[in-house]
């Protein structure tokens, strides 16, 4: 199989895993044995091929349900409930699976903690605050564009077209030199 093969072929197979969960619930009245072992598959087939899945799909509140594994369809088999506590004005939202009775629980609107505000110490360089966010690194663009340059240019030498017309050249000045008249001659 060349690689274009490999991926059409790791693109089905890993496309057949998803359906097969997802068209099991419809199949059967009891499916949390067999999507258990079904999700466990496509997670092992997409950890063979070493692919990243999206969040949804590895969330524990995301589309599959973590205990049997089926997949989470309110009303059909998921309970949904809505909880409110007012003197937190915290707004939460209770998943219960219909099959093995395991509930999750999210916030809505989670309280986020007040921003901390950096003390002023005498030994601190400067007063002025802390903006939020990641800490960026300096740039290597220069250092990168040389070296993806580089990795194309040897992607370009060592492409199955270009090796086989090296190849070819070197059998024709081969058998070009064997079938002149002046090697005939000099023999």
């Amino acid at each position: 199989m060349n690689g274009e093969q490999k991926t059409r072929f790791r693109d089905r197979h890993i496309r057949y895993q998803y359906d097969l969960l997802h068209c099991l619930p419809s199949m059967t009245s009891k499916p949390d044995v067999m999507s258990g072992l079904y999700l466990k598959k496509f997670y092992n087939a997409t950890k063979r091929y070493q692919l990243t899945l999206p969040i949804p799909l590895t969330d524990p509140m995301g589309k599959f349900c973590t205990r049997c594994g089926v997949v989470r369809v309110a009303g059909l088999n998921m309970a949904v409930k809505k909880h409110t506590n007012e003197t937190e004005d915290a707004v939460s939202l209770e998943y219960k699976c219909l099959y093995c009775s395991k509930t999750n629980e999210t916030l809505l609107n989670p309280q986020l903690p007040p921003p901390m505000v950096p003390s002023s110490n005498k030994n601190s360089r400067s007063t002025t605050p802390i903006p939020s966010g990641k800490v960026s690194k300096p740039d290597n663009k220069i250092n990168n564009s040389s070296k993806a340059k580089a990795r194309a240019k040897k992607r370009k030498n060592n492409s199955l077209s270009n090796l086989l017309s090296q190849k070819n050249k070197e059998v024709k000045n081969k058998s070009s030199g064997i079938f002149s008249l002046e090697s005939f001659m000099q023999k």
